[in-house]
């Protein structure tokens, strides 16, 4: 694949998996950043750093390898945005699947520590000694040039945000706002603890399109098909605005299907059933995701 991309296209991300890793909750899924089972390792290695080796396959064929990373859930407040709390890696709780990344690739421990409380939406406190342990990633590796979070600012059910579809947000526009404030300024928070992440590329990787499209059928259990008021953009971005995060380099990326504009509830632009700006991100220079502001 690289092969076939060198020379003809940038790669800003290269992601083994789109998965949203948590590695606090599914630690097995650090096996796309250290391979720890023998049997798939050359021998006499035991274990296979996937990391390394896609860096080195960027670098074969001229791309950054610094751009290799994975993007990671956010975890919002059930009550009060105000509330906060501190993890088991001294930052604040609303980062806790961004630092479980971060400590997966310098080495550090992954999982869910003894004692951790979920308070409030958000993983809080812990012992990482205790038993049972946080699981020990055999492998430092420096961290990438990028961190990706996929934030959907909002007051939701403990632990699951508005994309798990399985809770129903408080989205009203003053509580988008609110929370994305502090959001992102949590965001910052993780950025002064790891100092090699204090001039990466933030991406939020994935995040509130626009108007809900016209065939949204409300309690459908269509994946990502969840109800977003017309102002969640315009709102996120107010928060945002804001934000600590204000002023550090930030790509957004709303959730949206720009290969086929007509696709689902996430569509691009003009649909069979949609009108010509109902998307309201950045359609003919409009939206407030356009980049106006530094």
């Amino acid at each position: 694949m690289l092969n076939a991309a060198q020379g003809k296209v940038t790669i800003n991300q290269l992601e083994l998996t789109q998965a949203e890793m948590n590695l606090y909750q599914f630690p097995a899924q650090l096996r796309y950043i250290i391979d720890t089972y023998a049997g798939h390792a050359t021998p006499p290695a035991t274990s296979t750093d996937v990391l390394s080796e896609l860096r080195t396959l960027m670098t074969n064929h001229q791309f950054d390898p610094g751009r290799v990373a994975w993007s990671a859930p956010y975890f919002d407040p059930s009550t009060d945005n105000t509330a906060n709390c501190t993890n088991v890696y001294t930052d604040y709780g609303r980062n806790t699947a961004v630092d479980e990344i971060a400590a997966a690739i310098g080495g550090g421990v992954i999982g869910n520590p003894s004692g951790s409380i979920l308070a409030t939406g958000f993983p809080c406190g812990g012992d990482a000694s205790s038993d049972p342990p946080m699981y020990q990633v055999p492998y430092y590796n420096t961290q990438p040039d990028i961190v990706d979070a996929h934030i959907y600012p909002s007051l939701t059910q403990p632990g699951y945000g508005p994309e798990q579809n399985q809770s129903t947000p408080d989205q009203s526009q003053a509580v988008i706002q609110a929370v994305a404030l502090t959001d992102y300024s949590d965001l910052t928070h993780l950025l002064s603890l790891v100092p090699s992440l204090q001039s990466a590329q933030v991406i939020i990787g994935e995040t509130y399109y626009g108007t809900i499209y016209p065939s949204f059928v409300p309690g459908s259990s269509s994946l990502l098909c969840w109800t977003a008021p017309t102002s969640a953009p315009a709102a996120n971005v107010l928060g945002f605005e804001q934000s600590a995060l204000f002023g550090y380099p930030v790509i957004f990326r709303p959730f949206m299907n720009l290969e086929d504009s007509t696709g689902g509830c996430f569509a691009y632009g003009a649909g069979p059933t949609s009108n010509t700006n109902y998307q309201n991100v950045n359609l003919n220079g409009q939206g407030p995701y356009t980049p106006t502001k530094q």
